[in-house]
Protein backbone atom coordinates (compact mmCIF):
# COMPACT_ATOMS: atom_id res chain seq x y z
CA UNK A 1 0.00 0.00 0.00
CA UNK A 2 1.65 3.27 -1.02
CA UNK A 3 1.26 6.34 1.18
CA UNK A 4 0.87 6.61 4.95
CA UNK A 5 -0.55 3.50 6.62
CA UNK A 6 -2.52 3.20 9.87
CA UNK A 7 -2.69 -0.32 11.33
CA UNK A 8 -4.58 -1.70 14.36
CA UNK A 9 -6.12 -4.84 15.77
CA UNK A 10 -9.82 -4.45 16.41
CA UNK A 11 -12.35 -6.66 18.17
CA UNK A 12 -15.09 -6.59 15.54
CA UNK A 13 -16.45 -8.85 12.81
CA UNK A 14 -16.50 -7.93 9.11
CA UNK A 15 -20.25 -7.25 8.92
CA UNK A 16 -20.18 -4.87 11.90
CA UNK A 17 -17.04 -3.21 10.53
CA UNK A 18 -18.76 -2.51 7.20
CA UNK A 19 -21.88 -1.11 8.90
CA UNK A 20 -19.79 1.27 11.00
CA UNK A 21 -17.59 2.25 8.05
CA UNK A 22 -20.63 3.08 5.90
CA UNK A 23 -22.15 5.01 8.80
CA UNK A 24 -18.96 7.05 9.14
CA UNK A 25 -18.19 7.66 5.46
CA UNK A 26 -21.61 7.36 3.84
CA UNK A 27 -22.86 4.31 1.97
CA UNK A 28 -22.02 5.78 -1.45
CA UNK A 29 -18.46 6.52 -0.39
CA UNK A 30 -17.62 2.87 0.39
CA UNK A 31 -17.08 0.15 -2.19
CA UNK A 32 -15.98 -3.44 -1.71
CA UNK A 33 -12.46 -4.49 -2.70
CA UNK A 34 -10.77 -7.91 -2.84
CA UNK A 35 -9.36 -7.69 0.69
CA UNK A 36 -11.57 -5.00 2.25
CA UNK A 37 -12.97 -1.70 1.04
CA UNK A 38 -12.08 1.54 -0.71
CA UNK A 39 -13.45 4.76 0.78
CA UNK A 40 -13.70 8.08 -1.07
CA UNK A 41 -12.42 10.82 1.24
CA UNK A 42 -11.79 14.52 0.52
CA UNK A 43 -10.52 14.08 -3.03
CA UNK A 44 -8.43 11.01 -2.20
CA UNK A 45 -9.09 7.45 -1.17
CA UNK A 46 -8.55 5.23 1.81
CA UNK A 47 -7.81 1.58 1.05
CA UNK A 48 -9.10 -0.54 3.93
CA UNK A 49 -7.51 -3.98 4.19
CA UNK A 50 -8.93 -6.52 6.61
CA UNK A 51 -7.28 -9.69 7.83
CA UNK A 52 -9.03 -12.19 10.09
CA UNK A 53 -7.20 -12.93 13.32
CA UNK A 54 -7.82 -15.71 15.84
CA UNK A 55 -10.63 -14.80 18.26
CA UNK A 56 -9.68 -12.93 21.41
CA UNK A 57 -10.43 -15.18 24.37
CA UNK A 58 -11.46 -13.95 27.81
CA UNK A 59 -12.15 -17.14 29.72
CA UNK A 60 -15.18 -18.76 28.08
CA UNK A 61 -15.87 -15.67 25.96
CA UNK A 62 -14.48 -15.46 22.41
CA UNK A 63 -14.53 -12.12 20.59
CA UNK A 64 -13.98 -11.66 16.85
CA UNK A 65 -10.73 -9.99 15.83
CA UNK A 66 -9.49 -8.25 12.70
CA UNK A 67 -6.27 -6.58 11.69
CA UNK A 68 -7.30 -3.33 10.03
CA UNK A 69 -4.96 -1.43 7.74
CA UNK A 70 -5.84 1.97 6.29
CA UNK A 71 -3.79 3.17 3.33
CA UNK A 72 -4.31 6.93 2.97
CA UNK A 73 -3.89 7.92 -0.70
CA UNK A 74 -3.81 11.45 -2.16
CA UNK A 75 -4.89 13.07 1.10
CA UNK A 76 -2.94 15.98 2.51
CA UNK A 77 -1.88 15.90 6.15
CA UNK A 78 -4.94 17.81 7.39
CA UNK A 79 -7.35 15.55 5.45
CA UNK A 80 -5.58 12.44 6.81
CA UNK A 81 -5.88 13.76 10.36
CA UNK A 82 -9.60 14.52 9.89
CA UNK A 83 -10.30 11.06 8.42
CA UNK A 84 -8.42 9.23 11.19
CA UNK A 85 -10.11 11.31 13.91
CA UNK A 86 -13.57 10.49 12.45
CA UNK A 87 -12.62 6.83 12.04
CA UNK A 88 -11.35 6.45 15.60
CA UNK A 89 -14.34 8.33 17.07
CA UNK A 90 -16.85 6.31 15.04
CA UNK A 91 -15.29 2.95 15.91
CA UNK A 92 -14.66 3.70 19.60
CA UNK A 93 -16.69 1.41 21.83
CA UNK A 94 -16.98 0.94 25.53
CA UNK A 95 -15.62 4.36 26.49
CA UNK A 96 -12.26 5.13 28.06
Amino acid sequence: MPGPVWRRQMSIDRAAFRRLLEGMAGTGAVRAAADGFVVAAEGGTVAVRLRDLPPLRLGAIALPALEVELGLHALDEAARARFLARFELHFRRGGG
